[in-house]
């Protein structure tokens, strides 16, 4: 069962009708249901590869295991998602002799047996646990990534989500009736079993039958915005943005034009009655940006002073169109948000906002990837190209040859307006240079200075933030009375690029190394620090972090060139808040994820 778009049976077995909420898969940047079963026939069918001891009984999904079976429930179909949320609900979990119920995924093929490799989710219910785990040939006996004590009630249904994300990072939700809540019950970082694969749901016991039930099972690429909480308590939503798509919960107007990249965006609509709140200053809306992405807010062009929350966003030259009769347009302003990011946006009028008398609108969309652009294939007036020096990328570099009035001009086109950085790799032996930047002919740079590099083969890159818009955008940087350096590339990057060591000699060239089957090692839990250790085959740029549970930066240990050889470091955690982080080691295109524990 792999809908397209579809709506949501009521959970009446709940005692509330939950009304839930996903974009339709066929828009640009939706949410995509990749499986669904809501059980709503007669038998399980062609869907479900193994159904040992299970079936169908009055919409839902049935287990009636005994002690001498193995209650076995998985999708024929494998999924090669990396990323994903994976949800169920179940009811009637009985707590009796070694009973354990275990929602389990990521597991390779379906021609393994049940001892076989996939994490699972595990209600031990006779010793009252639930852990996250990873099965590698035995469920009984998994690597218990973390768990916690816990009994749940049998008479209440229960809904777990589990968030998996490319890097490793799993997290596990619980909903007794209440609401996930916007904290894990289970955390975890693991790259064993990196897609979604085959899934479903087991029960063993060593006791006779007793019926345990799944309302439904689905699985959903990962959200852009998750977690969207109001302060006054208000059910804002996210839908997808189109042409005629009804932009606010409480009045009936439409949009009538919209940029082309927002087009099939994700769009969190507010409520126009808030359009008059001057409180809370900071916090009226918050939601979690999932995935890297460009967020834009939607503002009344009336407002003549914009709130304070808003100077993190740049404005951009584009419009969107409305039925609103008090204003046919509304501006956008964005900012880019990196995977992880928890965005709070205050009231329309929070101080010291005057003049607007429209409520704001958000619109997200995925960030757009980094992109370079060689100097030798722009177009220039007087430098000339060389290959001298080396350390170059491409075919050569850009030599200035006069003081003033030569130039080279880029033409870079870019998927979404935003305000991007711009990363000029140069080289230069003596001292400062100064050229002077343009944006699609406006001067945004009248004299940016290029500090030097130590020698002509030592290349560093002078990274600014300018405002693109959506398209072609040409960028010159035109030499002012002191000719300028030797450049080699731009580049275009939605976030501060990290381009390793300030200084990479060219004649030592460092290349990318990868991890192979290296190994982190940290011991849990720590206290007043934490202590890493590694080993690199080879010199290589290395950048090693640390993130909260959200996904959030917490720290950065290493950026930069390391030797080959055994690394270590300790990171100060005295002042670190109690819980649990997660760290990440790159190399070159390799990575290695672990979790660390701070008590």
């Amino acid at each position: 069962m792999k809908p397209t778009c579809y709506l949501f049976r009521a959970l009446h077995r709940w005692g509330v009708v939950v009304v839930m909420s996903l974009l339709l898969s066929g828009s640009t940047f939706a949410q995509t249901v990749l499986f669904r079963d809501d059980f709503n026939r007669a038998a399980l069918g062609p869907d479900w590869g193994r159904q040992e001891a299970w079936s169908i009984d009055n919409g839902r999904a049935l287990n009636s295991v005994d002690g001498t079976n193995f209650g076995y429930l998985i999708t024929t179909q494998s999924y090669p998602a990396g990323e994903y949320v994976l949800e169920s609900a179940a009811s009637n979990l009985v707590r009796n002799y070694y009973r354990a119920y275990r929602l389990h995924f990521g597991q390779a093929s379906l021609q393994d047996s049940v001892f076989s490799r996939y994490y699972l989710v595990e209600y031990d219910a006779y010793f009252g646990r639930l852990k996250l785990a990873r099965s590698a040939d035995n469920p009984y006996y998994p690597v218990v990534l973390d768990q916690k004590p816990l009994v749940l009630d049998p008479a209440v249904p229960h809904r777990f989500k589990i968030v998996r994300r490319a890097w490793g990072e799993i997290r596990v939700y619980l909903d007794r009736g209440q609401g996930y809540g916007t904290t894990p019950i289970l955390t975890a970082v693991d790259q064993t079993y990196p897609a979604l694969g085959h899934f479903g749901w087991q029960v063993t016991t060593d006791t006779s039958a007793e019926p345990f039930y799944v309302d439904y099972i689905q699985a959903t690429t990962l959200p852009l915005l998750e977690e969207v909480r109001t302060a006054n308590g208000k059910p804002y939503d996210v839908v997808t943005a189109q042409v005629g798509t009804q932009h606010y919960l409480d009045r009936p107007y439409t949009f009538t034009s919209l940029p082309a990249y927002l087009n099939g965006a994700n769009l969190l609509r507010t409520a126009n009655a808030d359009k008059a709140l001057t409180s809370p200053t900071d916090t009226l809306l918050q939601f979690r940006v999932e995935k890297a992405a460009v967020v834009y807010v939607a503002y009344d062009p009336r407002g003549t002073v914009l709130p304070t929350w808003l100077s993190g966003f740049a404005p951009v030259s584009d419009l969107v169109g409305t039925t609103d009769p008090g204003s046919s347009t509304l501006r956008l302003l964005a900012r880019f948000c990196s995977a992880g990011t928890e965005l709070r946006l205050g009231a329309n009028l929070a101080p010291p906002a005057t003049g607007s008398n429209m409520m704001y609108l958000v619109f997200a969309i995925p960030a757009p990837p980094d992109t370079s652009y060689q100097a030798e294939a722009a177009a220039r007036s007087g430098p000339v190209l060389a290959t001298t020096n080396p350390g170059y990328q491409g075919s050569g570099y850009l030599d200035y040859q006069a003081a003033s009035q030569e130039f080279i001009e880029w033409t870079v086109n870019v998927p979404a307006a935003g305000p991007y950085y711009l990363g000029f790799r140069y080289a230069l032996r003596g001292s400062s240079r100064s050229l002077g930047i343009q944006a699609n002919g406006t001067t945004v740079f009248p004299a940016l200075a290029f500090p030097a590099t130590d020698s002509w083969s030592t290349w560093d890159y002078n990274a600014q933030r300018v405002v693109l818009q959506a398209g072609a955008n040409t960028i010159r940087a035109t030499s002012i009375g002191s000719s300028g350096p030797n450049v080699d590339l731009l580049s275009v990057s939605a976030f501060h690029p990290v381009y390793g060591s300030s200084r990479l000699a060219a004649t030592a060239p460092v290349r990318p190394q990868s991890l192979h089957e290296l190994t982190v090692q940290v011991r849990n839990p720590v206290a007043a620090a934490a202590a890493f250790q590694y080993q690199l085959p080879a010199a290589a740029h290395v950048r090693l972090r640390v993130f909260n549970w959200r996904g959030q930066p917490v720290g950065t240990l290493v950026d930069g060139v390391q030797q080959a050889g055994m690394q270590r470091m300790e990171w100060p955690t005295a002042d670190l808040p109690q819980g649990v982080y997660f760290y990440r080691l790159e190399t070159g295109a390799k990575a290695y994820s672990g979790r660390l524990v701070k008590n």
